[in-house]
């Protein structure tokens, strides 16, 4: 007794406040319904059978009058989840269970098929709708049809629903459906996200047009952008995929028309009353509780507590219906880019189809319990024994299957393990592959790895093997040198002037020397700072030939920006400049004319560093290879903007506007980055040493050993050239005949970065008979080929005849540095030195081999992978040592 006068007391606050939702009648091409006046007094069903129309008989008679309702709005959405197409559809929770496009799951695919998000498909929904004026029931003049109120609850529920139309709405509605598509796999949401903003108030972009515009020698576009438009209310056409600037005015012309016919009104009249009022048709409908009119006030609360329950069961029903078909176009795009090897399709496709036909099969059975508890009469429902389903449970596994799972550092994959590297990407349970019951991801088809700290791309691929051996690739080449590679979107530097890089001016086509960091902001303009390196003039959305290799000076390269090449201009520089200046053209010029050689100098027709890699920082000169002697000059003239080809005219000349700093990262606009003869390889070697009178002891020089003419003029050493020179000895080195990797050159790094700040004389402390000798490293940079870098180390034999085995630290007995040297790493000895416990005839059979000094012409060193793997033994940590088992038992 208490509980119901609670429930009364509560239900007297809110008497007078109605509970009317508003329902659309057209939900843009695909789901549209013809109610009008003669609906109204309709009664209006939730729990539905399958199949059954929720509109049902007459509940009540009624005067139906017209009524002023005049509104209007605009709005739009990015589909990216169940929850943004419900909000589209206008229908309350409790409502779009039984009406609408979602109401079966045939219907559900259909109108989701070109809605539901993937790496290469995203929609934009937007929609305007105007009312003009309503015809409305008196409801003063509510009376209920005959034999109504001798029903129980749960007949007239059944019979009739709990709602009834009380109104419908007259006016006009515009839909617009914008589709992008991607011919590969990518991040959409920026796009969607400019194009969204667009809609209804200007043009595109030229640059966010040239995206979807045809690239030289292609059929097709990378992008893609379709349109579907639908107007209903009024009489108004509208054409069918129209471009998006056609839609902008289209919005426009039908806002025009709408209003021109509320001009008609006469004066003094209402829309609804005048002769106006027969051009507009039904856009929406009105509905009521039937209890509000009909019943207790506990009706009513139960009422509100079964449009709760069916709210709650909205969720979960939209939820399994929009991941089942996303799972089915996002499979339907991956099986397109697998399916073309029969390998690849069975072995990495299979198992994530197989993965998401069983997910699907999980998401129709809860399709099926939603659609079930629909059924339930009123009173099962709002019984506390009825539960609503919950929602499809296994998110990490949609994600996986959707490509956007994370899994957290350290990453294993194929048994490579990745420390302070996190995944993103394709993911399945382990149990799809294996005969295990482990349910935990792991990586599958395409993902990235990216660094915990600062969530840069180490490698990104298309199957776990790919992303394993490249992600191996970036981590050495992270040890050793970062190279400028074809295929890489790189930023060119001036390096005569702080805060300028070059760009592309989109108005013109020409190219200028520019602040990035004040347009960074702007993703358009900051994307005309960034070019593509290609070895082709060809569709630069296509991967290059020569894609992930190393540009060498003497390479002839072309540069792109967003599908315009740079160019040899055809008109002079301004302002009088006496030479051609430098443009974009998007295709119908001479090939020789986009041709730019990349020079370490800009002396000789030979490049002093030809053939070498081009690390990233290093300052290069642009050479116009039609015309060589004009190359491309940055910071030019007032505001130091202007870009042209000039000539070299004297050697003495300051040749600074000429040089560029290549980056990856646009940087923070300061220049002294840039360096000039980046360190390009390294030989480590035992020097004997000399004795010193008086004293008899070595003198020795620690660091670079500069002369009258070394370093060259040009070299200038700075913070990243001494990374560079790091980096030719970490990322490897030879000593003796044997490559050291990466990963046994990587603990070197600290005593190599010690020597290279100063020059220190020292004593080695070694002894004073015998042999002294200092280990060095002869470095090959782009400015000289051979210069030494002496280390703090050093050792004594006994005469000069006997000179060091092993790596610094690695003698087996540091008393013995000519002997053998720990777990049989790199050795330079004879074999008889390096493996004395084995006789002759067992050591040329030995299966851990070491390598003699090499005397061949070629000067090419032996790479021998037992003396690697015994040299990664004794120098490398556990966590490389994982790693690298890892991917070689993944190579067998």
């Amino acid at each position: 007794m208490a509980k119901t006068t609670l429930v009364l007391w509560i239900l007297a606050l809110l008497e007078g406040v109605a509970s009317i939702d508003i329902v659309p009648l057209v939900l843009g091409p695909e789901f549209q319904r013809a109610y009008g006046e003669q609906d109204i007094l309709r009664g209006f069903k939730l729990n539905v059978q399958e199949g059954e129309d929720p509109l049902q008989g007459i509940v009540f008679t009624g005067k139906i009058n017209p009524l002023p309702f005049s509104t209007s709005y605009a709005k739009s959405s990015i589909i990216t989840s169940a929850e943004e197409v419900r909000k589209m559809t206008e229908l309350s929770g409790h409502l779009s269970v039984a009406y609408g496009p979602m109401i079966s799951g045939s219907g559900a695919g259909s109108y989701l098929e070109n809605k539901v998000q993937s790496k290469r498909q995203i929609s934009i929904l937007y929609r305007t709708r105007k009312v003009a004026f309503a015809r409305k029931v008196d409801v003063g003049t509510l009376k209920p049809i005959t034999g109504l109120e001798t029903l129980s609850r749960d007949e007239r529920t059944e019979k009739y629903g709990s709602k009834f139309i009380d109104q419908i709405l007259y006016g006009a509605q515009l839909d617009l459906i914008y589709t992008l598509e991607s011919a590969e796999d990518t991040d959409l949401m920026e796009l969607a996200a400019e194009l969204k903003g667009r809609i209804g108030f200007g043009p595109l972009s030229v640059e966010f047009q040239a995206l979807f515009e045809l690239e030289e020698g292609s059929t097709s576009s990378r992008y893609s952008l379709s349109i579907e438009a639908m107007a209903s209310g009024i009489n108004f056409s509208v054409p069918s995929n129209p471009s998006f600037d056609a839609t902008n005015q289209l919005i426009k012309d039908f806002n025009n028309a709408y209003d021109k016919m509320l001009e008609k009104v006469g004066q003094g009249e209402s829309v609804a009353e005048s002769h106006v009022a027969s051009q507009f048709s039904p856009v929406a409908f009105a509905l009521s509780p039937i209890d509000e009119y009909l019943g207790s006030k506990l009706d009513l609360a139960e009422s509100a507590r079964f449009d709760d329950k069916m709210k709650s069961l909205s969720t979960s029903y939209y939820h399994a219906l929009f991941v089942k078909s996303q799972l089915s176009k996002i499979a339907e795009d991956q099986k397109e880019l697998y399916g073309r090897d029969p390998k690849t399709r069975v072995e990495v496709f299979g198992p994530y189809k197989d993965m998401v036909i069983a997910v699907q099969e999980e998401l129709d059975l809860k399709i099926d319990e939603c659609l079930e508890f629909r059924k339930k009469s009123m009173r099962e429902i709002v019984g506390t024994s009825a539960k609503v389903p919950s929602r499809y449970a296994n998110e990490d596994v949609l994600a996986g299957l959707n490509g956007a799972a994370y899994i957290p550092s350290p990453v294993s994959i194929q048994g490579a393990l990745f420390d302070e590297l996190y995944y993103q990407g394709f993911a399945i349970p382990k149990y799809a592959v294996d005969d295990s019951s482990d349910s935990y991801l792991i990586p599958w088809m395409g993902g990235k790895l990216r660094r915990d700290d600062d969530r840069s791309v180490v490698a990104s691929a298309y199957t776990p093997g790919d992303l394993v051996l490249l992600a191996m690739e970036e981590i050495s080449s992270g040890a050793g040198h970062k190279y400028l590679k074809y295929g890489d979107q790189v930023f060119f530097q001036v390096s005569t002037l702080d805060y300028r890089w070059l760009k592309r001016d989109s108005s013109t086509n020409n190219t200028m020397s520019n602040d990035y960091l004040s347009e960074s902001d702007n993703t358009n303009s900051g994307l005309l700072y960034q070019w593509n390196v290609r070895s082709v003039v060809g569709k630069a959305v296509t991967p290059d030939p020569k894609v992930g290799q190393c540009v060498k000076y003497g390479d002839v390269i072309f540069l792109n920006n967003h599908g315009m090449w740079m160019h040899k201009g055809l008109g002079l520089g301004s302002g009088g400049h006496p030479h051609p200046n430098v443009d974009t053209v998007k295709d119908g010029f001479e090939t020789s004319r986009l041709q730019w050689k990349v020079r370490s100098t800009t002396k000789g027709d030979l490049d002093p560093a030809g053939g070498q890699c081009i690390q990233i920082l290093s300052k290069i000169y642009l050479q116009c290879n039609e015309e060589k002697n004009l190359w491309v000059t940055g910071g030019r003239s007032a505001g130091n903007i202007q870009v042209v080809l000039d000539e070299k005219y004297y050697e003495g000349q300051n040749l600074s506007h000429m040089e560029w700093i290549v980056r990856k990262e646009a940087g923070d606009g300061m220049r002294d980055a840039g360096f000039f003869c980046p360190a390009d390889s390294a030989k480590g070697r035992w020097k004997p040493l000399q004795l010193t009178p008086p004293l008899g002891r070595p003198l020795v020089y620690v660091g670079i050993n500069r002369t009258f003419d070394f370093p060259p003029r040009v070299w200038v050493q700075t913070e990243t050239w001494e990374d560079s020179v790091t980096a030719s000895i970490t990322g490897g080195f030879q000593f003796g005949g044997v490559y050291i990797p990466w990963i046994g050159a990587k603990d070197r790094e600290d005593s190599v970065r010690k020597v290279l700040h100063n020059i220190t004389e020292m004593d080695m402390n070694v002894e004073t008979t015998g042999q002294a000798w200092q280990f060095v490293y002869d470095i090959s940079d782009a400015c000289t080929r051979m210069w030494e870098l002496q280390t703090r180390d050093g050792v004594t034999t006994d005469n000069e005849n006997q000179k060091p085995c092993c790596l610094p630290g690695q003698e087996l007995d540091p008393s013995q540095p000519h002997g053998p040297c720990v777990l049989q790493s790199a050795c330079q000895c004879e074999q008889s030195v390096c493996n004395p416990q084995a006789p002759d005839q067992v050591q040329n059979k030995s299966s851990v081999p070491t390598v003699a000094p090499s005397d061949q012409s070629s000067g090419a060193p032996k790479k021998n992978p037992w003396s690697l793997l015994g040299s990664i033994f004794a120098a490398v940590p556990a966590t490389y040592l994982l790693l690298v088992v890892g991917v070689f038992l993944t190579g067998l």
